[in-house]
């Protein structure tokens, strides 16, 4: 089937997905996409690549390289894409996070017609400062003006924005893969026991509140279940220095795990676990629930969206109720193992990567 849709994307780190909830987005949507008759362009951060080819399952990609600094990197590789995009043949140009809402002005000017993808209130997050904070409410603005369409995984995102500005942007739902099989445990290689670990996954940034979460674990009565933690943030080694400083023979720290024993190490787990303040829909959360793990989360709004019935919270930032709640299920296998249930038949009924991609697809066609 032939389209006249010729898309590019732009803001990510890259694909084949290694990094976070974006990445993986345009992965399994792109795959799926080019079912459509799509043709679509991926532009990748080169320092990030874990290796460079041109083509990935039919998808064209480009590698750029911004300035090589800390607060630079990520823009600049952003307004590089940009540029290489203004004379290209594609027609709708695909923009990842609100912060890049700024060069869509530019896009329009070139005949581009513009999605963006806004993610949690970005304004929100710890590590900015109050001119970064008003930089990124400023790029909300733009995309609300320019952008032909604005897309959030969010409902209480799709609400702040109709509230705040008036403007009914795009739901669409991110998705999850379903895992029915059951990878063998090496307990000895990485110390923990099958079913007898708690398991958080996600970039170490500071609202992801991890040293929150290390600290409630060390406080609690766990028995002889752990803590593991999977993730780091090369942008910000400190802040991981820190949280393994933190650390006691409760905590495990097994840094990015990929593919296979990324699985592997989820589908074993007792219960996935975050006590983010700050979210959309978490991409990780998701994939917790399609491994069929019970979940225990803060309960910020975001949060309580994505699990519904299916799942455990706790009052965000509260160490006592996390403990609570920690000690509770470790005592109540029973509960946790329905939960479980609950959370795989939710991704099932509302996260599926084919009905998300569809919506992806008749957005770009409703804006041509």
């Amino acid at each position: 089937m032939k389209s006249r849709i010729k898309l590019a994307i732009i803001g990510i780190k890259g694909i084949p997905a290694n990094y976070g909830g974006f990445e993986t987005c345009v992965d399994e949507t792109s795959i799926r996409l080019i079912n459509y008759g799509v043709q679509i362009t991926v532009y990748c951060r080169k320092k990030l690549a874990r290796e460079k080819i041109s083509s990935y399952k039919g998808i064209t990609l480009k590698y750029i390289n911004g300035f090589n600094t800390k607060n630079l990197y990520t823009i600049s590789s952003t307004l590089i894409s940009v540029l290489k995009e203004l004379f290209s043949t594609n027609n709708v140009v695909h923009i990842y996070t609100v912060g890049n809402a700024i060069f869509i002005p530019i896009l329009k000017i070139f005949g581009k017609k513009c999605v963006i993808s806004v993610d949690a209130l970005d304004w929100k997050r710890k590590k900015w400062g109050v001119l970064a904070s008003w930089l990124i409410k400023t790029s909300e603005i733009i995309a609300v003006k320019f952008a032909d369409s604005v897309i959030s995984d969010s409902q209480v995102i799709c609400n702040y924005y109709f509230d705040k500005y008036k403007k009914r942007i795009d739901y669409i739902a991110f998705g999850a893969n379903i895992f029915s099989k059951n990878n063998e445990l090496n307990e000895l290689e990485y110390g923990i026991i099958k079913k007898k670990y708690f398991i958080f996954v996600g970039l170490f940034r500071p609202e992801k509140n991890i040293d929150f979460l290390i600290n409630a674990f060390k406080k609690a009565n766990t028995k002889d279940f752990k803590l593991v933690l999977i993730g780091d943030d090369p942008m910000n080694p400190e802040y991981v220095n820190y949280l393994y400083d933190l650390a006691n023979e409760k905590i495990v720290f097994l840094g990015r795990k990929y593919g296979e024993e990324y699985e592997t190490l989820s589908m074993n787990a007792y219960s996935y676990v975050t006590a983010s303040e700050v979210e959309g829909t978490s991409p990780a959360l998701l994939a917790a629930m399609g491994f069929g793990l019970a979940v225990l989360v803060s309960d910020i709004d975001e949060n309580k969206e994505t699990i519904g019935e299916a799942g455990f919270t706790f009052k965000s930032n509260d160490e006592k109720d996390l403990i609570y709640m920690f000690e509770y299920l470790i005592h109540n296998e029973v509960v946790v193992e329905s939960s479980s249930i609950k959370g795989l038949q939710r991704v099932k009924k509302y996260y599926s990567w084919d009905k998300i991609s569809e919506e992806f697809f008749n957005i770009y066609k409703r804006i041509l």
